[in-house]
């Protein structure tokens, strides 16, 4: 009788500020004020993070990257999204490195093996897998990034991005058709295998703007180092860098 309704949540204001159609400005207000509240839980969050990536509001992205630092191991797809923001921009190394901790998140919660049933991890996952092999792609490690779509084909991708992941291997293998890029991989592969090779592909890395990379070149190196039975197999897409007290390890 007094006009009082009940207040709006924040996914319902921003829904009335996309329709506004004011170039993103509401909406971006919407979404600022809410990451702001100390109220609005991972799920709120996470639901304006997705809607700001999927109607591509670029004012708003920034928002994705607080979301991942304020929730790390969160297995909505968010960092998933940052990896696929970050290989837009070029910048793969940053890409490879989001796909990979939103993967090792996914594999240490046990969810790779319950894709079927959680549509929207699911997707994820899928558009993980291919954005991780970003950077080795680029740095010319081919037959590595093949062996990692090959192995993620194991799990129960969503189908439309199956079929993505198979035609990346198929342009892998066009492309390692080149002399040029069959000579790049067998270094990488030589260094796969038994640490060859370290110290020009982590110059290379480091001086092509790959710096992430070259770190984790030099932790393998090391594990070849102390372990002759040591290999790097596809299943090391989900090794992660871990720092503690200075000290860097391969986990």
């Amino acid at each position: 009788m007094f006009g009082f309704g009940k207040k709006k949540s924040y996914e319902e204001q921003f829904s009335d500020a996309v329709n506004k159609k004011d170039g993103g400005g509401e909406a971006d207000s919407v979404a600022r004020k809410a990451f702001s509240d100390k109220a609005s839980d991972e799920h709120i969050l996470a639901w304006l993070a997705g809607s700001i990536y999927d109607l591509n509001l670029e004012r708003s992205f920034d928002l994705l990257q607080i979301f991942t630092e304020r929730f790390p191991a969160s297995l909505h797809p968010i960092k998933a999204f940052t990896a696929d923001l970050y290989a837009r921009s070029g910048s793969f190394d940053k890409a490879t490195l989001d796909a990979r901790v939103y993967l090792r998140s996914a594999k240490d919660s046990g969810v790779l093996d319950e894709l079927e049933t959680k549509k929207i991890i699911r997707a994820g996952v899928s558009r993980a897998f291919l954005l991780v092999t970003a950077a080795y792609t680029e740095l010319g490690a081919r037959s590595f990034s093949k062996d990692a779509l090959s192995m993620a084909l194991n799990y129960d991708l969503s189908p439309d991005w199956a079929d993505v992941i198979r035609a990346e291997i198929g342009r892998l293998d066009e492309e390692l058709k080149d002399s040029e890029n069959l000579q790049r991989d067998d270094k990488w592969n030589e260094f796969h295998s038994n640490g060859s090779n370290s110290e020009e592909l982590y110059n290379y890395c480091k001086e092509t703007g790959y710096p992430i990379m070259a770190k984790l070149i030099d932790l393998i190196e090391g594990n070849f180092r102390f372990n002759s039975n040591y290999k790097v197999r596809p299943e090391s897409i989900f090794n992660v860098v871990i720092e503690n007290d200075g000290t860097f390890v391969l986990a």
